[in-house]
């Protein structure tokens, strides 16, 4: 296990099935970071989160880059709270859990019958984030607004 904090973490064992899934699946040419993030996307639209019991550094904070925002939208989705997005291990814990349960979900559709559902999996999960965080923003953003008025009219 790493000790580090500037890593995103993966149950330990679950290299080799980044790695297959990486090599012999649909997933081919993915990077760990792209498997997580889709892990991450498909464990969310499930609703389920699995902790980690032990764990493996594997991804440096350094290579998730322009993802931080998916890993933050989830996290704010699931907190409903903004202020989350200045704690990264907060928001990569999140994350996390929902791609240990995600990775074994996409495990399950590569070696199903039907080839087609991981591809028409990704795709509404797609459509259904992008509909969810958003309103999720809104709500998040209108909650504040109504605070903000509250604090200036209790200093008026």
């Amino acid at each position: 296990m790493s000790g580090r904090g500037d890593r995103l973490f993966m149950e330990s064992g679950q290299r080799e099935i980044y790695n297959d899934l990486e090599t012999y699946s649909p997933l081919k040419g993915f990077e760990h970071i792209d498997v997580f993030i889709l892990a991450m996307g498909i464990g969310f639209k499930a609703g389920i989160r699995t902790p980690l019991k032990t764990k493996d550094g594997v991804i440096r904070y350094e290579s998730v880059k322009e993802n931080w925002r998916f890993i933050k939208a989830i996290a704010i989705a699931e907190t409903k709270d903004l202020a989350i997005v200045g704690n990264l291990r907060a928001c990569a814990s999140i994350a996390e859990e929902y791609a240990n349960t995600g990775l074994r979900l996409i495990q399950e559709m590569v070696h199903s019958t039907n080839a087609d559902e991981l591809e028409n999996t990704i795709e509404r999960i797609t459509i259904d984030r992008h509909r969810e965080i958003t309103e999720a923003k809104k709500d998040t953003s209108a909650e504040r607004a109504e605070d903000d008025d509250e604090t200036r009219e209790s200093t008026e």
